[in-house]
């Protein structure tokens, strides 16, 4: 899981990538307990990441595809799970960290519209990573891999 130090991406992401995982976990605690919307702010972005506020501004930009002023919260927020400390293996802690992001009644097992909701999030956050149009927001292989996986 990660990133490779291979793949050119923007400055923004260049920064995220160099996170340590605690620190990660450390934002997912105050984005939880200062009790953030799911629309995040330039000003709100600044906050979560130390980023100044036209970081913030190009993050956001990149992560809606200057579609938008605000950020979906989760999209910002698993992206900054995947490639946190990417160098290092830590996939278990990684993985129960997003799932628990996802986990929005906290009955620690995912639903199917929460399962849909992560995987759309994630195609989202690394499709802008990758500087990669994500063409079709309601992808029938992503809608079938989606049911497959919470049928396993």
């Amino acid at each position: 899981m990660g990133l490779s130090n291979s793949t050119p991406i923007a400055s923004h992401f260049e920064k995220l990538k160099g996170w340590t995982f605690d620190r990660f976990l450390n934002t997912v605690t105050l984005y939880e307990e200062q009790g953030y919307s799911f629309a995040l702010t330039p000003d709100d972005v600044c906050v979560l990441t130390g980023f100044s506020q036209q970081e913030a501004i190009d993050l956001i930009f990149s992560l809606t595809g200057g579609k938008n002023t605000r950020v979906n919260a989760m999209v910002l927020l698993t992206v900054v799970g995947v490639i946190a400390d990417s160098a290092k293996d830590m996939d278990a802690a990684r993985y129960l960290a997003i799932f628990d992001l996802f986990d929005f009644n906290k009955s620690e097992e995912l639903g199917m519209d929460e399962l849909s909701i992560l995987l759309l999030c994630c195609a989202t956050g690394m499709a802008a990573v990758l500087n990669q149009p994500l063409t079709n927001m309601e992808d029938p292989i992503l809608l079938d891999l989606t049911s497959k996986i919470y049928r396993y």
